[in-house]
């Protein structure tokens, strides 16, 4: 799945994942055997482009309801699909108030190589694991390196944020879960990034592809916040 996102936990079935992009084509999009459940929430689609949301090839998406402000191409079946939503109502960014704070905390340059528990703070290579079992520890972890998840490996954490951010103001960070991955992350409810579970930093440049895989199994409890690209 990639989408120009930021995903909205909720039960009450308001908007769960908001593809922020006025223009992009294929602002969200899925492709391959990637099924995406919203479970008793919306998806809302701010791009007016002809192909503002793309379902394709094997693809699923279960919603409560879609709301496209351009064209849905889907070779699928949704499990409900509301009328297209009119410019003048595409929904705000949500997380516009919540500061960017500078990265802080231990700095760590070798990671995951092996089954460990990790602690908050700045991880100049990212996070990178390949059939390795990690465990996060309350907390904000600044990734300066990419997010890559692969070979059946599993990370779980409670009260965590990643945050994708730079060491030198280019070169972006972003995430890629690749099949056979698991991982569970529950967002902190209470600090600066409270109820969100993944930030993207607003300066990173267009073009970062956040990636998350079919055939991985994915249990991610509070926003998702890529104002850029995802």
């Amino acid at each position: 799945m990639s989408a120009r996102a930021v995903g909205l936990g909720s039960s009450s079935g308001t908007g769960c994942v908001l593809a922020l992009d006025t223009m992009a084509d294929g602002a969200d999009t899925e492709t391959g055997n990637t099924n995406v459940n919203l479970n008793g929430c919306s998806l809302y689609d701010n791009s007016s482009s002809a192909t503002a949301l793309r379902i394709v090839g094997a693809a699923t998406l279960n919603a409560k309801s879609v709301n496209v402000v351009g064209v849905l191409l889907a070779q699928v079946q949704l499990r409900r699909l509301t009328a297209s939503l009119p410019a003048r109502r595409r929904p705000r960014d949500p997380y516009a108030g919540v500061s960017m704070p500078s990265a802080n905390g231990t700095l760590n340059t070798d990671c995951c190589k092996h089954n460990d528990t990790l602690n908050p703070g700045i991880y100049k290579g990212g996070m990178k694991l390949t059939g390795a079992n990690v465990t996060l520890n309350p907390g904000t972890y600044y990734l300066q390196d990419n997010f890559e998840i692969s070979g059946q490996s599993t990370i779980s954490g409670t009260g965590v944020t990643l945050v994708f951010t730079s060491s030198n103001g280019s070169s972006y960070a972003f995430a890629k879960i690749d099949g056979g991955a698991n991982v569970t992350l529950t967002a902190p409810t209470s600090g600066t990034f409270a109820g969100i579970a993944m930030f993207g930093d607003r300066n990173m440049d267009q073009g970062r592809t956040f990636t998350f895989n079919g055939g991985s199994t994915q249990n991610i409890t509070g926003a998702i916040y890529i104002p850029k690209d995802m």
